[in-house]
């Protein structure tokens, strides 16, 4: 596919650019903000996502870091849920001190026996 030059912009010392590398460039941007697989094809006309995917499955720096960041959020969201679980379990499977040896015990009822 030809350069398109666009008035001025044809002598300025910029490279070319290509339709196609318009097209490539929006859609990268439109999955930088956002846009899912299944959109990028309707957008772009694939007939298949397996062509959109091939494509454009390369993550932007930017991207690579809210996704890194979000990850790493739900870890140590998940890290300090699961750490005040164990405190509040610890606390109820404590073992109770032990009565003193002149302290009367309760029984629950079901351990005593009938005598006939």
């Amino acid at each position: 596919m030809p350069a398109v030059g666009f008035g001025f912009w044809s002598n300025a010392p910029a490279p070319p650019v290509r339709l196609h590398d318009l097209r490539h460039g929006a859609a990268s941007l439109a999955q930088e903000a956002g846009a899912d697989l299944k959109t990028l094809q309707d957008m772009l006309g694939h007939s298949s996502i397996v062509v959109t995917s091939d494509t454009y499955t390369r993550v932007l720096p930017h991207a690579q870091r809210r996704c890194a960041d979000a990850t790493a959020h739900l870890v140590l969201t998940a890290a300090q849920r699961t750490r005040a679980k164990i405190r509040k379990d610890g606390r109820c499977n404590r073992p109770q001190p032990r009565p003193e040896a002149n302290t009367p015990t309760l029984r629950h009822p079901s351990s005593m026996r009938n005598p006939r």
